[in-house]
């Protein structure tokens, strides 16, 4: 009776066991680069933990489900005992760095990497990977100090020893980005989405008389957040005459009510050839570079003609106005030579226009409270803040003369 009643237990013991198995398979999670690297990039600096909470966050965020580390070993093992891998060496150049001359087979976008002390057996930092710059050095996102895909010098350790020998070694999980992961089983799903960002402008430049002004539209847009637009005017000998940057921090960017639009002056340019350049990266990576040349013309010679006159006067304009108020511009735009146009403007305290307008009177004055100055800038549509209104007018002659005031809505 007794063997019999053992023989039971242990059938019951061994059914557990295949049961505990099944349930830890279907548990499945996923890796995903993408949305690792995005979390990576958007939380860098926030302050939150130190170096293994941070990898342990980016590693969840793609998908792999371990808890929140506190320490690099226990982050280290957590991975290890989630997907089977082994962590695998990685050679350092002379400076201590990691390059892809020696490691591009082994390190990729989305592994994570520890550093390793051989002498005290301790690993004092952990990161994450976000590929390789220019160079070939490979980059990282990191906390303590904070690391923004910056290389990082593995050789030495600030609570180590000059004499103590470290290294590196990586977790390959960029590898299993396209299969699941569970305790080492695997199984197909579908691989990490790529980037699909784009620079699109659809209204720039060809060819501009000295001292006009050009309005830009367009957009960036992609699937990962965009991390950075920078906007360059550059001359005929390859120098950057103008920049701006902008870092929408978003999956899309309107050019037109961007800094790569505001802060980019055609009108500033001397007559000659340029090229007009837009690079923007994104939290996957990938980065794109959009360009076009143009062409700054001298204005015909107008010695024999009188000077231009041209003259913008307002008379009525806010100071400061209640939330939801409106109100009546006053004034007039007049010259001695036809005026071409009248551009109205409402930027925000960050120099992004919110409201834009254009009149094109075709004679030599305009009567500012019949126009579309007045009747398209809406002052009540406008949230509390610090604001400047703006006014771009320009004549038959080539004149061009700006107005500015700032107001408060309260």
């Amino acid at each position: 009776m007794k063997r019999l009643m053992s023989f039971f237990l242990t059938i019951c013991l061994l059914l557990s066991v295949v049961a505990s198995s099944t349930l830890t398979v279907s548990a499945a999670a996923t890796y995903d680069v993408g949305k690792a690297m995005n979390y990576a990039a958007n939380h860098w600096n926030d302050g939150k933990g130190l170096c293994a909470e941070f990898v342990s966050n980016c590693v969840q965020a793609g998908g792999l489900n371990i808890k929140t580390m506190l320490g690099t070993k226990s982050c280290w093992d957590a991975i290890i005992n989630k997907t089977g891998l082994s962590g695998k060496n990685l050679t350092l150049n002379s400076q201590g760095y990691v390059t892809k001359g020696n490691n591009g087979s082994l390190l990729a976008k989305g592994d994570v990497v520890i550093q390793w002390c051989y002498t005290c057996n301790l690993r004092p930092h952990i990161l994450i990977c976000g590929g390789y710059d220019s160079k070939g050095y490979a980059t990282f996102y990191a906390h303590n100090g904070a690391l923004n895909n910056r290389i990082y010098r593995f050789s030495t350790n600030s609570q180590h020893k000059k004499t103590c020998n470290i290294g590196a070694k990586v977790l390959q999980l960029s590898k299993l980005s396209s299969k699941s992961v569970s305790n080492g089983n695997q199984s197909s799903v579908s691989p990490a989405p790529t980037s699909n960002l784009k620079v699109n402008l659809t209204s720039y430049p060809t060819s501009i008389a000295k001292g006009s002004s050009y309005g830009l539209r367009g957009s960036v847009t992609s699937n990962y957040k965009i991390t950075s637009v920078k906007g360059y005017i550059i001359n005929s000998s390859g120098k950057a005459v103008q920049s701006t940057s902008e870092t929408p921090n978003s999956t899309s960017m309107d050019i037109r009510y961007s800094k790569i639009n505001n802060n980019l002056v055609f009108g500033n340019l001397s007559a000659g050839n340029y090229t007009l350049k837009v690079v923007a990266k994104d939290a996957y990576g990938k980065e794109k570079t959009w360009s076009t040349s143009f062409t700054v013309k001298a204005p015909a010679s107008v010695s024999k003609n009188p000077d231009s006159t041209l003259k913008i006067e307002l008379t009525s304009y806010p100071t400061s106005i209640a939330k939801g108020k409106s109100y009546g511009l006053r004034g007039s735009v007049t010259s001695n030579y036809k005026i071409s146009w009248v551009k109205g403007y409402i930027l925000n305290s960050s120099g992004k226009i919110v409201q834009d307008t254009l009149d094109t009177p075709n004679a030599t004055s305009m009567d500012i409270r019949y126009a579309k100055v007045n009747d398209n800038l809406l002052f009540n549509k406008l949230a509390k803040g610090t604001y400047t209104l703006k006014v771009v007018a320009r004549d038959t002659y080539g004149k061009e003369v700006t107005w500015s005031k700032q107001f408060k809505v309260k």
